[in-house]
């Protein structure tokens, strides 16, 4: 008679309350998991960079680009993970971005990118280049996002690997001032990773 009771009590049990019980009890610590996108991951395979380009001016009829060029020959793809625009000056700034498109005009060469993975330091092992100009001819593509940033403010485009740059394609990025009056002067960072082309 006790045993039917217990049974019968078992019964009455909530089956969730039950579930969720055995569910706490195979997790008993935390689980790290990482995707493709995880920075950590990439730079620990040495495929990870950074690079910012030069002070860029705008304003008074100055528009600024940043161009981050995946080069004819280089046999990678370059994979997007964000893109960091810093203000440096108390006029707000408009950023527009050009996709599938390519910029004519005089570009100054950046060398400032290092990997991710400090064990490469010294080491050139990306294929990927930064280039900025002024007054760029912008040729194709299509501008396919608009921004604004407020004076001494940083703006993080996380594109997280969304944005895919095969062989002889660019990333770019203009600045103009919202107020053409005004001037002021910003710099653009990039951080991306690399895939060999199969």
């Amino acid at each position: 008679m006790q045993e039917e009771r217990q049974r019968n009590k078992r019964m009455r049990e909530p089956i969730e309350s039950v579930r969720t019980e055995r569910v706490m009890k195979k997790q008993e610590w935390p689980i790290y998991t990482a995707d493709v996108s995880d920075g950590y991951k990439q730079a620990l395979a040495g495929k990870y960079f950074k690079g910012r380009g030069q002070e860029m001016p705008f304003g008074n009829g100055t528009k600024s680009y940043a161009l981050l060029v995946n080069p004819e020959q280089s046999d990678v793809t370059i994979i997007l993970n964000k893109i960091k625009t810093a203000n440096f000056s108390n006029s707000p700034v408009r950023i527009s971005t050009y996709l599938c498109a390519t910029a004519r005009g005089e570009l100054t060469r950046s060398s400032d990118i290092a990997p991710g993975n400090y064990t490469d330091c010294g080491k050139k092992t990306w294929r990927a280049e930064i280039y900025t100009g002024c007054n760029l001819r912008i040729i194709g593509g299509k501008n396919v996002m608009e921004d604004a940033l407020k004076a001494f403010e940083n703006n993080i485009n996380n594109a997280k690997g969304s944005v895919l740059l095969p062989p002889g394609t660019m990333y770019i990025v203009e600045l103009s001032s919202i107020c053409p009056r005004e001037t002021g002067y910003a710099v653009m960072s990039f951080f991306w990773w690399e895939m060999l082309c199969e």
